[in-house]
């Protein structure tokens, strides 16, 4: 797996089994900048018919109503071809576990074979936040106006702090897609899960 995109760009085994990408190994690989990026080429590719993807499907299960997705899309231009499967089961915060589990399986579009099975939680949380820094109405809109002298827009005209509204793992997921929208911010605000305001100085 590298910045290309794409099943091409996923290497197989050496034995041809299909890899494994555990959240470490996304951690270590995936930039919030690059990602940024990648979800404002993919929305403009799925608004201009140049991606399929049917609505997901859903089921709901279990007694504690939980919930099994399905969300499969095709790339011809990368070329790629994948699914995701997320599960929503509330009885995790209990066990101490992300209520959000997920795994994203891409496949060969040539023949259909498996190429590599990816651990999708980290994904998932770091995609949603993308999107809002990439195309979202105030954060994309704030990064669009202060572009200048780099692709993130020159210091000066950058905003230095930013208040999440999330809570939990999406407000701090939050906070790290507006620290890569904009190099200038050094601290950031988000809502714990209990309610309480948590600070964070940004990286870099």
């Amino acid at each position: 797996m590298d910045k290309a995109g794409g099943c091409a760009s996923i290497r197989m085994g050496r034995d041809g089994a299909p890899r494994f990408f555990d959240e470490a190994e996304i951690r270590a690989r995936l930039s919030m900048r690059d990602l940024i990026e990648s979800m404002e080429r993919a929305l403009v590719d799925f608004s201009a018919g140049r991606v399929e993807q049917p609505v997901r499907s859903v089921l709901g299960y279990g007694l504690d109503r939980s919930f099994f997705g399905l969300m499969p899309a095709y790339a011809p231009s990368l070329p790629a071809l994948g699914a995701k499967l997320v599960t929503v089961c509330p009885g995790n915060a209990a066990l101490g576990l992300d209520t959000h589990q997920a795994v994203i399986v891409m496949l060969d579009p040539a023949t259909g074979m498996v190429k590599a099975v990816l651990d999708g939680r980290y994904i998932t949380q770091l995609r949603t936040a993308a999107v809002s820094a990439g195309v979202g109405p105030a954060v994309g809109s704030l990064r669009r106006k202060g572009a200048g002298n780099s692709r993130f827009g020159s210091p000066g005209s950058q905003p230095s702090c930013c208040v999440t509204s999330g809570a939990g793992i999406s407000g701090s997921a939050g906070l790290e897609s507006d620290c890569g929208a904009f190099a200038a911010i050094r601290r950031g605000y988000w809502r714990t899960c209990d309610g309480k305001c948590r600070s964070s100085r940004a990286r870099g």
